[in-house]
């Protein structure tokens, strides 16, 4: 019986102590860490790699890639087609076009960290102030009251003197307690414009040049032999952001505070919380969409001379 009752205890402690054995072999965290390019273990073709074609297909560049690729012994010994020097040059602007694209991406992001920079400061700003006239409060009560309890217990006053320092420690106690709560008491008014996290949280909150624009094509497309070969890169990363971040895509006014985004009759507060938490989602775009960077390079060099 003892047996059976040290059983029980043991698996009813596994998941609070083995927290990782509980999910092991199943989907739980599979967006944790995500790439938005192809494996390249799943190549498929020994001329390009996977990222490679991934972007060609994104450029709608796929038949003059084959087509450089089949006369790339003429244009290194400088006998090239018209045709050819033609089919470069468009692979080359489209290149060089999607690289803009996700430079004047990334610059947004850029601004929307500075400006998140800015309110987190000024709400950083304000708590550390009167954590510091707490602190300063603190430190005055508790001398002030422990001369007071030291005059009684010098003249042999010494059961009034424990009332002084009973008060002290209270009052401390109460002012540290203070200081635990104000992280969420400090917010502050969000303005617009909405930052770049609306395109991906917000639905129907498009970019204007969505249906022109190579990047975004990229973005709406899903990653060629992933786990999620239907699911586009922007679900996949706010399906990473709820791994990676604890987002919740069921709440809506968070989301809005998030991306800066409030409806004309709201008017929303963001605190130190949502600021770090935008700002954390921010650099993390930032790392993701710059991944079409080193696809755009290796589809460069697929088609260079040498």
């Amino acid at each position: 019986m003892k047996r059976k009752i040290k059983r029980a205890l043991i698996l009813a402690m596994m998941p609070m102590i083995f927290p990782s054995a509980v999910f092991a072999g199943t989907d739980h965290n599979q967006f944790l860490d995500i790439k938005m390019t192809p494996p390249l273990e799943a190549k498929v073709d020994t001329t390009i790699r996977p990222d490679a074609l991934d972007a060609a297909n994104t450029l709608k560049l796929t038949p003059y890639i084959a087509r450089l690729q089949a006369s790339k012994a003429e244009l290194a010994n400088g006998t090239v087609s018209r045709g050819d020097l033609n089919a470069r040059t468009l692979c080359l602007w489209r290149i060089a076009e999607a690289l803009m694209e996700v430079r004047k991406l990334t610059a947004q992001i850029d601004r929307d960290l500075a400006s998140s920079y800015v309110a987190l400061d000024s709400l950083s700003g304000k708590k550390n102030a009167v954590e510091n006239f707490i602190n300063t409060m603190n430190f005055v009560q508790g001398g002030t009251l422990g001369i007071v309890k030291q005059s009684l217990f010098l003249h042999r006053q010494f059961q009034a003197s424990q009332y002084p320092l009973i008060t002290s420690f209270s009052i401390g106690t109460g002012l540290a307690a203070l200081n635990l709560v104000l992280p969420s008491i400090w917010v502050r008014r969000i303005n617009p414009p909405p930052n770049t996290l609306a395109h991906f949280l917000i639905k129907n909150y498009e970019p204007p040049d969505r249906k022109q624009s190579y990047l975004w094509s990229y973005l709406d497309a899903p990653i060629p032999n992933s786990p999620w070969p239907t699911m586009p890169r922007r679900e996949v990363l706010v399906h990473h952001w709820e791994d990676f971040e604890g987002l919740n895509q069921k709440q809506e006014t968070v989301l809005k505070k998030l991306s800066a985004l409030p409806e004309s009759s709201e008017n929303l507060d963001e605190s130190i919380a949502i600021v770090n938490q935008r700002l954390s989602l921010l650099h993390d775009l930032r790392t993701h969409v710059e991944e079409f960077d080193g696809a755009l390079y290796e589809l460069h060099k697929a088609i260079a001379a040498n």
